[in-house]
């Protein structure tokens, strides 16, 4: 027990905020706009599809129809548990149970820097407001970041390890495309890291295919599954979805100064013009909705790009808060977007919106302040670590994470998902600063 000390403080204190977060939200309960801990349309559509897998062992929607939007790895998760009871507060006990494991690897993780990095990280993971909220209720979050931190600790502790180690590496990461399509972002920062360690040589070339065709193994079949039914090789519809009804519609209203309203029913019109299935937003008409998002899209690639990174800027530091108060009722209403006003430069009419609610501004304040620290402490760590594999590899991570899930569609849910990576650097920053500061002294 005392050489697990650590580990022990570590994972109770974790499983023990957030079964408090439990019994709040719970008691709350009666007075939000969903059935804790069902969350929006999401949580309802990973349930059907446990529901289909359960009843039919088909991933299908209750009318029959394949899904290929939501990935079915949290679905079998969410099977899994109601073939045990269906009382769906049972997923959010697994999930603070994942979610103690997970400090517990960042914690591990950090250490192999330092102990004291490994502490930093740990306690900023374990007392996220978001991840309080979403390890309690039916997201794919908590189930991603436990296989995500899994995946980094067995790359960090066992990438010099025989052949069977590589390829728990593909599983484990197989598995996580399985469950968040995100995941394919951080390929470049895997292949990274196996020739930043390996020096370059065969046995990092080695690695590198062993750890591909594993993880091809895994998701292979889901990709041929998808061409079959779907006629796609896309391993999911979220991609053409978010093009076509977030980044391509954003940037047609910023473009030609119309609302976005007026932008999808342009876009709309040009999908019904080649689709077989006119408009109608279903998992078969992605590709023709990716082919007219990205059509209008690379006319103008030089200001997209431009308008892509000033709308991903919220993904690294937009509050957080505002949208947790929103999704507990504790704030009504629209939220003021942000970045929309930014990037159109009315500073005015946002301070305008911002005073009408104090709560809203306050709570972007400080959520606001609090990231904007973060970061500042998570360059400071990667300037200062920019020579050690780990650091880069993390950068390379957040890099094409926010390649994928920056621009229009950017949300602080999505951050959640790389908030580890934020906070390894984070404490790195903070640990070089000390270390300056002391020897100064």
């Amino acid at each position: 027990m005392k050489k697990h000390k650590s580990e022990i403080i570590i994972f109770l204190l974790a499983i023990g905020l957030r079964i408090i977060a439990f019994f709040a939200i719970l008691a709350l309960s009666q007075f939000l706009d969903f059935s804790f801990p069902i969350i929006g349309s999401d949580s309802k559509h990973y349930l059907q599809g446990a529901e289909g897998i359960r009843t039919h062992l088909r991933y299908i929607y209750p009318t029959g129809i394949p899904i290929n939007y939501f990935l079915p790895g949290y679905p079998l998760f969410l099977a899994a548990l109601m073939s045990v009871s269906t009382n769906l507060y049972l997923v959010s006990f697994v999930q603070i149970i994942l979610a103690g494991f997970s400090a517990v690897l960042l914690w591990h993780i950090g250490k192999t820097w330092s102990e004291k990095i490994g502490w930093i990280a740990a306690l900023l993971f374990i007392f996220d407001p978001a991840g309080l909220f979403y390890s309690n209720v039916i997201l794919s979050e908590t189930l991603f970041i436990f296989l995500l931190l899994l995946f980094l600790w067995v790359l960090i502790k066992r990438i010099d390890g025989p052949t069977p180690q590589v390829i728990l590496l593909g599983i484990t990461f197989g598995l996580m495309v399985m469950v968040r399509p995100v995941a394919i972002a951080l390929i470049p920062g895997v292949l990274l890291y196996f020739f930043l360690k390996k020096r370059w040589t065969m046995r990092a070339v080695y690695g590198s295919l062993m750890f591909l065709i594993v993880t091809g193994i895994i998701v292979g079949p889901w990709i041929v599954r998808n061409k079959i039914i779907f006629n796609s090789y896309e391993i999911s519809q979220t991609l053409s979805s978010q093009l076509f009804y977030g980044h391509a519609p954003a940037f047609y209203a910023y473009q030609n100064n119309v609302s976005e309203q007026e932008a999808k029913q342009y876009l709309n019109k040009e999908l019904n013009a080649i689709s077989p299935y006119g408009t109608e937003p279903s998992d078969r008409n992605g590709p023709y909705a990716r082919k007219v998002a990205l059509g209008y899209l690379q006319k103008y690639p030089f200001q997209f790009a431009i308008f892509h990174a000033a709308k991903t800027a919220p993904l690294f530091l937009s509050d957080g808060l505002r949208d947790l108060a929103q999704r507990l009722n504790i704030v009504q209403g629209p939220l003021p977007n942000i970045s929309g006003y930014m990037v159109r430069l009315d500073l005015k009419d946002l301070l305008s919106v911002l005073q009408k609610n104090k709560l809203v501004f306050a709570l972007l304040l400080v959520g606001f302040v609090t990231w904007f620290i973060i970061i500042c402490l998570s360059l400071k760590g990667a300037v200062a670590g920019r020579k050690d594999a780990l650091v880069l590899t993390l950068v390379v991570f957040i890099a094409f994470t926010a390649l994928l899930t920056g621009g229009a569609v950017s949300h602080p849910r999505y951050r959640h998902s790389i908030s580890p990576f934020l906070f390894l650097l984070t404490s790195y920053g903070i640990s070089h600063a000390l270390d300056f500061a002391r020897n100064k002294l």
